[in-house]
Protein backbone atom coordinates (compact mmCIF):
# COMPACT_ATOMS: atom_id res chain seq x y z
CA UNK A 1 0.00 0.00 0.00
CA UNK A 2 1.79 3.42 -0.96
CA UNK A 3 1.44 6.26 1.44
CA UNK A 4 -0.01 8.66 -0.64
CA UNK A 5 -3.10 6.40 -1.79
CA UNK A 6 -4.43 6.04 2.34
CA UNK A 7 -7.02 8.12 3.61
CA UNK A 8 -4.48 9.82 6.38
CA UNK A 9 -2.63 11.13 3.22
CA UNK A 10 -5.71 12.99 2.02
CA UNK A 11 -5.81 14.82 5.12
CA UNK A 12 -2.45 16.07 4.89
CA UNK A 13 -2.41 16.94 0.95
CA UNK A 14 -2.12 20.82 2.05
CA UNK A 15 1.28 19.83 4.09
CA UNK A 16 2.68 17.09 1.94
CA UNK A 17 5.55 18.56 0.47
CA UNK A 18 6.62 19.56 4.25
CA UNK A 19 9.52 17.82 6.19
CA UNK A 20 7.61 18.52 9.49
CA UNK A 21 4.57 16.76 7.94
CA UNK A 22 6.27 13.83 7.08
CA UNK A 23 8.37 14.12 10.41
CA UNK A 24 5.63 13.66 12.88
CA UNK A 25 3.35 11.66 10.49
CA UNK A 26 5.66 8.60 10.97
CA UNK A 27 6.38 9.05 14.20
CA UNK A 28 2.58 8.59 14.57
CA UNK A 29 2.73 5.64 13.11
CA UNK A 30 5.85 4.67 14.83
CA UNK A 31 3.90 4.09 17.95
CA UNK A 32 0.55 1.80 16.24
CA UNK A 33 0.72 -1.18 17.62
CA UNK A 34 0.10 -3.03 14.59
CA UNK A 35 2.19 -1.27 12.06
CA UNK A 36 3.32 -2.41 8.85
CA UNK A 37 7.30 -2.05 8.93
CA UNK A 38 7.67 -1.18 5.38
CA UNK A 39 5.35 1.37 5.49
CA UNK A 40 7.30 2.90 8.09
CA UNK A 41 10.09 2.92 6.45
CA UNK A 42 8.29 4.06 3.11
CA UNK A 43 7.80 6.87 5.60
CA UNK A 44 10.68 7.98 7.18
CA UNK A 45 12.06 7.68 3.48
CA UNK A 46 9.97 10.04 2.08
CA UNK A 47 10.44 12.56 5.02
CA UNK A 48 14.35 12.18 4.64
CA UNK A 49 14.32 13.28 0.72
CA UNK A 50 12.55 16.36 1.61
CA UNK A 51 15.56 17.73 3.27
CA UNK A 52 18.06 15.22 4.18
CA UNK A 53 20.81 16.91 5.72
CA UNK A 54 18.37 18.60 8.73
CA UNK A 55 17.95 17.21 12.10
CA UNK A 56 14.82 15.83 11.37
CA UNK A 57 15.92 13.45 9.06
CA UNK A 58 18.99 12.48 11.72
CA UNK A 59 16.34 11.45 13.41
CA UNK A 60 14.80 9.46 10.66
CA UNK A 61 18.02 8.16 9.69
CA UNK A 62 18.32 6.92 13.25
CA UNK A 63 15.08 4.82 13.41
CA UNK A 64 15.71 3.23 10.25
CA UNK A 65 19.01 2.14 11.69
CA UNK A 66 17.20 0.96 14.44
CA UNK A 67 14.69 -1.05 12.25
CA UNK A 68 17.58 -2.23 10.07
CA UNK A 69 18.93 -4.23 13.09
CA UNK A 70 21.88 -1.13 13.58
CA UNK A 71 22.92 0.62 16.48
CA UNK A 72 21.96 4.07 15.59
CA UNK A 73 25.49 5.59 17.15
CA UNK A 74 27.23 3.68 13.57
CA UNK A 75 29.20 6.14 11.90
CA UNK A 76 27.30 5.27 8.47
CA UNK A 77 23.63 5.84 8.85
CA UNK A 78 21.26 4.53 6.42
CA UNK A 79 20.66 5.87 2.81
CA UNK A 80 17.40 5.96 1.28
CA UNK A 81 17.38 3.78 -1.91
CA UNK A 82 16.97 6.93 -4.09
CA UNK A 83 20.09 8.56 -2.17
CA UNK A 84 21.43 5.12 -2.97
CA UNK A 85 20.69 5.63 -6.80
CA UNK A 86 21.85 9.16 -7.09
CA UNK A 87 25.09 7.85 -5.96
CA UNK A 88 25.20 5.32 -8.66
CA UNK A 89 23.95 7.80 -11.29
CA UNK A 90 26.88 10.22 -10.41
CA UNK A 91 29.60 7.59 -10.59
CA UNK A 92 27.97 6.64 -13.93
CA UNK A 93 28.60 10.39 -15.20
CA UNK A 94 32.01 10.31 -13.94
CA UNK A 95 32.20 11.50 -9.98
CA UNK A 96 34.83 9.34 -8.00
CA UNK A 97 33.85 5.86 -7.07
CA UNK A 98 34.91 7.15 -3.21
CA UNK A 99 31.42 8.72 -2.96
CA UNK A 100 30.33 4.96 -2.78
CA UNK A 101 32.09 4.48 0.49
CA UNK A 102 29.02 4.32 2.50
CA UNK A 103 27.38 1.20 0.53
CA UNK A 104 30.48 -0.68 1.11
CA UNK A 105 29.92 0.37 4.95
CA UNK A 106 26.38 -0.71 4.56
CA UNK A 107 28.14 -4.27 3.97
CA UNK A 108 29.12 -5.09 6.94
CA UNK A 109 25.15 -5.01 8.74
CA UNK A 110 22.72 -7.99 9.21
CA UNK A 111 21.04 -8.50 6.40
CA UNK A 112 18.17 -5.67 6.01
CA UNK A 113 16.91 -3.71 2.78
CA UNK A 114 19.71 -1.64 2.98
CA UNK A 115 22.72 -3.89 2.79
CA UNK A 116 20.97 -5.52 0.35
CA UNK A 117 20.73 -2.77 -2.11
CA UNK A 118 24.25 -1.70 -1.46
CA UNK A 119 25.29 -5.05 -2.57
CA UNK A 120 22.99 -5.55 -5.17
CA UNK A 121 24.27 -1.97 -6.43
CA UNK A 122 27.88 -2.58 -6.38
CA UNK A 123 27.25 -5.59 -8.14
CA UNK A 124 25.83 -3.53 -10.83
CA UNK A 125 28.76 -1.21 -11.09
CA UNK A 126 31.57 -3.94 -10.16
CA UNK A 127 33.16 -3.56 -13.58
CA UNK A 128 32.96 0.59 -13.07
CA UNK A 129 36.58 2.28 -13.21
CA UNK A 130 38.55 2.36 -9.66
CA UNK A 131 35.16 0.45 -7.72
CA UNK A 132 37.31 -3.06 -8.13
CA UNK A 133 40.18 -1.61 -6.70
CA UNK A 134 38.21 -0.13 -4.04
CA UNK A 135 36.61 -3.69 -3.27
CA UNK A 136 39.68 -5.39 -3.29
CA UNK A 137 40.88 -2.72 -0.95
CA UNK A 138 38.92 -2.72 1.66
CA UNK A 139 38.72 -6.96 1.22
CA UNK A 140 42.97 -6.61 2.50
CA UNK A 141 41.86 -4.64 5.12
CA UNK A 142 38.91 -6.94 6.37
CA UNK A 143 41.16 -10.00 5.70
CA UNK A 144 43.94 -8.30 8.16
CA UNK A 145 41.44 -6.98 10.96
CA UNK A 146 39.50 -10.19 10.89
CA UNK A 147 41.64 -12.02 13.61
CA UNK A 148 42.09 -9.15 15.94
CA UNK A 149 38.60 -7.42 15.07
CA UNK A 150 36.10 -7.45 18.21
CA UNK A 151 33.02 -8.02 16.16
CA UNK A 152 34.20 -10.32 14.21
CA UNK A 153 31.17 -11.31 12.76
CA UNK A 154 30.54 -8.14 10.81
CA UNK A 155 34.14 -8.40 8.89
CA UNK A 156 33.29 -11.88 7.94
CA UNK A 157 30.10 -11.00 6.66
CA UNK A 158 31.45 -8.19 4.82
CA UNK A 159 34.09 -10.43 3.45
CA UNK A 160 31.39 -12.70 1.96
CA UNK A 161 29.49 -10.45 0.53
CA UNK A 162 32.71 -8.06 -1.14
CA UNK A 163 34.27 -11.88 -2.30
CA UNK A 164 30.88 -12.46 -4.00
CA UNK A 165 30.20 -9.04 -5.81
CA UNK A 166 34.25 -9.19 -6.73
CA UNK A 167 33.20 -13.24 -8.19
CA UNK A 168 30.46 -12.46 -10.46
Amino acid sequence: MCIRDSALASLGRPYWGTQPYHYYLWRSYDRVAQRSESLLLELIAESIELEPRGELSLRGRRRMAELYGVEPSTVTLPLTEGEMLRLLELTQRGAPVSILEPLLDFLYWPENPCSLRAALYLRQLRNLPGLREMLEQRLRHIESSLDTAEESIYYRRAKERIEAILRM
